[in-house]
């Protein structure tokens, strides 16, 4: 950076108007104005966004938001972040600029709610630690990732043109689902809902997406195969269904909104009452370890499942005709609950029935779970090892006070037993 002229910038204030002779630091551009004026206090704020250097109007053209091939930029993005969508944290942040980003030809924006400000701040550690998450009109906050490279892969991705995205964005085609899956995370916490279940009027779920384009609608019904409803802009999930969709982006994601994956862990601990209220409660929190280094982890295969599966290993002894198969899982649960231990329907393909027909698992008994088996079909095969035959359900245990009276008071029914009201 040179002044040229004759002034003592020393003793001039930093907002002088007064006008320098300053000569271009890049020359890059065939039109650069080499020596040209300016009003020291530009020259000041200039320099300060310039890394120092000083530059001409046309030389800046030239260089515009070119990321990190740019010398006047003062922020060193990997331009190529995007140009292969490769890993989940790619397909959720496009995900996310796929819904709630604006993009120019040099730049793209994500803005969100300054509640959900924590995601921009995640974005701006992967990216570049040195950008800024800005503050907009109406509580908006936001970063801008300046980079025509950037722009260039995005737009090919998603198969938009500058300016032109709500209408025109489409999902690309990834090399697996889970990155699909990570890219619909993204898209729904941008333009996705999830009801409340403190202040949702309805006693289940309903979650959503919206968007005007009718590419992505289309490739979305096409993808998810968890039912829905689908109108001219949304589609929609409710009931069981919305905490299966809410399952399947988030359980296991390692980026999402807080705010709406913990909507998903309300709905997920809700109990509706008889009255529409309900407690709610995410931090329910069963412990359970192995007693073989074999087990098999407790699981689902859908999140509206009402039971955990159990793999059964070996039999471990037999008591008369009872066999007994051990998962080695022990278990505690939360203060307040015990498990039910229920067959599986898949038990009657091996001709057996669950001994006690119904196990309880209480909170005290913290040994292996055995599973109590009788044939009662020996033409049909034994159970194979890794077998999930049977499940356990958690279960709230009510507390009551028992009290003795001298009668109970009458009702219609009154002693009538077994079979009693098939005789009316």
């Amino acid at each position: 950076m040179t002044i040229v002229s004759n002034y003592d910038t020393d003793i001039i204030s930093i907002g002088s108007h007064k006008i320098f002779d300053i000569v271009c630091d890049y020359g890059v551009s065939d039109k650069c104005r080499g020596q040209f004026k300016k009003e020291f206090r530009t020259i000041v704020r200039d320099r300060k966004m310039n890394n120092g250097k000083d530059i001409c109007l046309y030389c800046s053209r030239s260089l515009k938001f070119n990321g990190r091939n740019n010398p006047n930029m003062r922020y060193n993005l990997d331009d190529n972040y995007f140009s292969v969508i490769d890993d989940e944290i790619k397909s959720y942040i496009l995900g996310l600029i796929a819904s709630d980003g604006s993009i120019t030809s040099s730049t793209i924006t994500i803005a969100l709610h300054y509640k959900d400000v924590s995601i921009l701040y995640r974005i701006r550690d992967i990216l570049c630690t040195e950008l800024k998450v800005g503050h907009k009109h109406c509580g908006l906050r936001f970063i801008s990732l300046c980079s025509s490279k950037m722009v260039v892969d995005v737009c090919k991705h998603l198969n938009i043109h500058q300016g032109k995205k709500s209408y025109t964005v489409d999902m690309p085609s990834f090399s697996s689902d889970s990155l699909a899956w990570a890219f619909i995370r993204g898209y729904f916490d941008g333009d996705g809902h999830v009801s409340d279940p403190v202040k949702n009027k309805k006693r289940y779920p309903v979650c959503g997406i919206t968007t005007s384009s009718e590419s992505m609608l289309n490739k979305l019904d096409n993808i998810i195969d968890i039912a829905h409803s689908i109108s001219d802009n949304k589609i929609e999930f409710s009931h069981n269904n919305a905490i299966d969709f809410l399952s399947k982006i988030y359980d296991s994601a390692s980026i999402y909104m807080n705010r709406k994956r913990d909507l998903y862990l309300d709905w997920s601990c809700w109990v509706p009452s008889v009255s529409g209220s309900g407690t709610h409660g995410r931090d329910m929190l069963f412990r359970w370890n192995k007693s073989r280094h074999d087990a098999v982890a407790p699981s689902k295969y859908r999140a509206s499942d009402s039971g955990y599966d159990l793999v059964v290993l070996d039999k471990i002894k037999q008591v008369g005709k009872i066999e007994f198969y051990d998962t080695g899982i022990k278990i505690l649960p939360e203060f307040g609950w015990y498990f039910d231990l229920v067959p599986r329907s898949s038990l009657v393909k091996y001709g057996y029935m669950l001994a006690n027909s119904i196990g309880i698992i209480d909170r005290t008994y913290t040994g292996s779970i055995l599973v109590p088996l009788i044939k009662v079909d020996k033409s049909l095969p034994n159970i194979s090892r890794g077998a999930r035959i049977v499940q356990i359900i958690p279960r709230q245990i009510i507390h009551v006070q028992f009290e003795e009276t001298d009668e109970l008071s009458n009702t219609e029914r009154g002693t009538g037993g077994f079979g009693s009201t098939s005789l009316k």
